[in-house]
């Protein structure tokens, strides 16, 4: 009968907690950077009339690296400006 690894004989419960943990600290972290980015970006672009103006924006260009995780936070924004 093969032994098991102690380091692997973790309970259910607290894997969950630290996920649930590392999770929270991920989102506020995002949530965080994103807002920086986000806030800088309307300000400096806020004089800009062409929209490839807005796209080439340092601050722009970060926000879509963050990638699928940072939508939701993009829709918020959107829906509390107006769609705008």
């Amino acid at each position: 009968m093969p032994r098991e690894t102690p380091a692997l004989n973790f309970t259910k419960s607290r894997n969950c907690t630290l996920s649930r943990s590392a999770l929270a600290q991920r989102r506020e972290s995002l949530r965080a950077e994103f807002d920086e980015l986000a806030e800088r970006w309307q300000e400096e672009t806020s004089g800009y009339s062409f929209a490839a103006q807005h796209a080439s924006h340092s601050a722009y260009r970060r926000i879509i690296g963050m990638g699928y995780p940072v939508l939701p936070l993009i829709f918020e924004r959107l829906a509390d400006a107006g769609g705008r």
